[in-house]
This record gives structure tokens, sequence and C-alpha cells, in this order.
């Protein structure tokens, strides 16, 4: 949710997540159902890419943090561990990270929410269904036959 820190937005924590657990839902495949050549190796890449994208993530944050307390020592803030923004970096790196993870929480619990409701509700057509006229029979229609001009004599 941060404005340049891709990965950090619902998308990428959704993707981290189900990269990390790839590998351990193909070793349960494997354990199941026997060897499935080709995708345990696909599943170790797509987690070490998500692991890649989290240390990249923890860095960025803390060369933000580095240089928001680099900031204050040089003078050009407030001094360090004083003022009303002494633990903004704090905020920054846990704020973020933790709206994201709160978002993304929200929405894969609203499916099943949702999927329950769906059940529930009786069902009703469409309104489109409901009111389009139907079609019973079709008439073929003739060629129209262009006519002469009026008036030009040949």
């Amino acid at each position: 949710m941060t404005v340049g820190l891709p990965g950090s937005g619902i998308g990428g924590i959704f993707y981290i997540f189900t990269a990390l657990w790839a590998p351990f839902g193909e070793l349960f495949g494997i354990v199941r159902r026997g060897r499935r050549p080709g995708r345990l190796r696909l599943a170790l890449s797509q987690g070490f890419i998500a692991l890649c994208i989290l240390a990249s993530l923890w860095l960025t944050g803390e060369l933000i943090v580095r240089a928001w307390y680099a900031v204050q020592l040089w003078g050009l803030g407030a001094s360090a561990g004083t003022g009303a923004l002494a633990g903004a970096p704090e905020i920054f790196r846990t704020g973020a990270i933790a709206l994201s993870f709160i978002t993304l929480g929200l929405v894969l619990l609203s499916v099943p929410v949702l999927r329950v409701v769906a059940r529930v509700l009786p069902a009703r057509p469409a309104e489109s269904e409901a009111t389009a006229p139907t079609v019973t029979t079709v008439v073929p229609v003739q060629p129209v036959q262009p006519a002469a001009p009026v008036g030009l004599a040949p």
C-alpha cells in the first residue's frame, strides 16, 4: 500500500503467500499422487522469487529508516529521538505492510462469506433475462428489388 514500493500491495502479498506455499503444496501432491515432473522445480523457483521479494522489501524499509535517522542526525529535521515524528520510521516499516495484510485478509475472508450468502439467498432471474422478449419463430424476408428511377428517360 506504499506508493513506489512494489510487492507491498494486496497483489504482491497474495503472490508472496501463494509462492511460498507452492513448494509445500507440491510436496504434499508428490506424497499423495506420486511424482509430477517439473512442477516441484517451478514451485521452488516461485518460492525463491517470493523470498527475494521479501528480502527487497525488508532492505527497502531498512534503507528508509536509515535515511530517516541520517536526516535527523545531520540536523535537517528535528533532533533524533525527540519531536512529534521520532517514531515515524517504525510507522513506515510496519504500517504499510500491516495495512496490506489487513486488506488482503478482508478480501480473502469476504469470499467465503459471499459464497454462503449466495447459497442462502433464493435464486432469481436477472432483470435482463426476465424482461427480454423471446423469439419463437423466424420469418424469412425476401430481398427487395430496387425501383426504376422516376423521371429519367432512357
